[in-house]
């Protein structure tokens, strides 16, 4: 299982770097507990990723176009302070430190259309399921990180399971990665291939599968998907993330 910790107070990064892939740091207009650019680069030099999230305040997105515009301002600012790649997500507090009831949402959306006329870089959210699937279906979200007492999620790149806690001896807040891919500063390799090229995947159950994924014009097609021969077992679907050419997650669910 691969970790990485979320805090809001300066924590002891060597401690982390021993227990965690990265950390998701704060931008916003509360200096005292956003990143800083020494902080940065020692978690570069620790080898830790860095993924940076925009909260002011409790339950920001109800601060509707306005707090948006504000938010993706401040945050792409300070990202750019700091030497957070343009390619790299910040995510944006849905909703917190509750889940909102679905009367909200129209100022939510409207917080992070805001975001999104306004961003440099790409946007996340952060939040319960229920919300984050719908930012997803208005295509107002690349990324989500869902908190698992909330609903879990039904596709997310981040779930934050502790929190609060004093894990590590530290005061943070623990995440699961979920996906390779989640956003993070520095950026993974994309790999480029020429001809289309065939892939074996070991799933969680144990069982392994075959695909044919595209390159070229057909770049990230999931041409073909096998299981393994003589296996009548396992779950009706699978999900597979496929990394097209310019390093964006494509899910694709398929019968088993």
């Amino acid at each position: 299982m691969t970790l990485v910790c979320d805090f809001s107070t300066p924590q002891d990064l060597s401690v982390i770097a021993q227990h965690c892939e990265g950390i998701i740091r704060y931008a916003s207009d509360d200096l005292a507990k956003n990143i800083t650019a020494v902080e940065f680069d020692a978690a570069m030099t620790l080898g830790l990723t860095v993924t940076i999230v925009c909260e002011q305040g409790n339950q920001p997105a109800m601060r509707g176009a306005s707090g948006g515009l504000h938010d993706t301002v401040i945050a792409n600012q300070q990202a750019n302070a700091v030497g957070y790649d343009e390619e790299a997500w910040i995510y944006y507090v849905a909703e917190d430190p509750n889940v909102l009831a679905p009367s909200a949402w129209p100022t939510v959306v409207s917080y992070f259309q805001a975001v999104n006329a306004n961003t440099v870089r790409p946007v996340g959210a952060y939040g319960g399921r229920q919300l984050l699937d719908h930012l997803w279906s208005l295509k107002l979200i690349t990324r989500s990180w869902a908190v698992q007492t909330w609903g879990g999620a039904s596709y997310a790149d981040a779930l934050q399971q502790l929190v609060g806690t004093d894990t590590f001896g530290l005061s943070i807040d623990v995440d699961q990665v979920l996906q390779a891919d989640y956003g993070q500063h520095p950026r993974p390799e994309v790999i480029e291939y020429e001809e289309d090229s065939m892939f074996c995947i070991e799933l969680a159950d144990g069982k392994v599968v075959t695909m044919a994924i595209g390159a070229g014009s057909r770049a990230g097609q999931l041409l073909e998907f096998t299981r393994t021969p003589g296996d009548q077992t396992g779950a009706s679907n699978v999900v597979i993330d496929v990394t097209d050419q310019i390093g964006t997650a494509v899910p694709y669910t398929v019968s088993a």
